[in-house]
């Protein structure tokens, strides 16, 4: 039996992974991982092995890793062109943007901006992915005997935000209208609200209450404008044995996919 660490079970997303796994994997065959003590205590107190994983301190990561089969991190482009340099077994997921993000969009869009959704994604496709369907994969990854291969974890339906939002809008009884606003008007938006371009000089202070740049959401929302992020396969469904949740399913439960937090901590 191989064994597998999951890494950032502290997190939201780690967290909805470390609990399928520990449904349907053997506990004695599992480590589960947080940068802090503080965030593996409820899995100690589970009899679960814990490691501390500081990616701030790479020396200490080898003994972290050590005795590992599987073990799953989120990665990038470059990650991921690394990996494939390295004479490992990899299995890389490309998760679609979380429904859940849009959720939360929505729910402001109705309560704080009259009711207008704007953003510059235009008449581009995406298929939204529930972000409990990307644990469940990452989950359904780790236990898999799959090699070397890449696993694209896509919605049940390509949309448009506006049809996004009309199905959101119809399900909830909740009146949202999408309108288009170009590159420069976004960066303006953001600008406005104090959000940083890049990750450098005001970052760490901003990143406290807004854990993103600008640069980062206005390319993301051009890529999904020009279709550049309108992969649609049944990788999940052969992976994990289950179709995905539809965004009307997602709105049918909508409280309980709010993006809420989104990453473990590591202060």
């Amino acid at each position: 039996m191989k064994k597998i660490l999951l890494n950032g079970v502290d997190g939201n997303f780690g967290g909805k992974a470390a609990k399928i796994l520990l449904d349907k994997y053997p506990h004695e065959a599992l480590v589960f991982t947080a940068p802090t003590e503080r965030g593996l205590l409820t899995y100690q107190e589970m009899g679960i092995e814990t490691r501390i994983a500081d990616f701030y301190n790479p020396d200490k990561l080898t003994e972290t890793f050590r005795d590992i089969d599987t073990y799953e991190v989120n990665d990038h482009i470059w990650t991921e062109e690394y990996i494939k340099e390295q004479p490992i077994h990899y299995l890389i997921l490309r998760n679609s943007q979380y429904a859940e993000a849009m959720v939360s969009s929505f729910v402001e869009a109705y309560e704080n901006t009259n009711g207008i959704l704007a953003n510059n994604m235009g008449d581009g496709k995406m298929a939204y992915i529930s972000r409990d369907d990307c644990a469940l994969a990452a989950a359904s990854a780790a236990m898999s005997d799959w090699e070397d291969r890449i696993i694209n974890v896509n919605g049940a339906e390509l949309l448009t935000i506006r049809e996004y939002v009309e199905i959101a809008s119809e399900v909830t009884g909740k009146k949202v209208t999408y309108q288009y606003i170009d590159d420069a008007q976004m960066y303006a938006y953001f600008d406005s609200i104090g959000v940083p371009r890049t990750t450098e000089e005001m970052w760490a202070d901003t990143a406290k209450n807004f854990p993103f740049c600008s640069d980062g959401m206005v390319t993301f929302g051009r890529a999904i404008r020009l279709n550049q992020m309108n992969t649609f396969t049944d990788d999940f469904e052969k992976l994990t044995g289950c179709r995905p949740l539809t965004v009307r399913e997602i709105f049918e439960d909508m409280e309980n996919h709010l993006i809420g937090t989104r990453t473990s901590t590591d202060d």
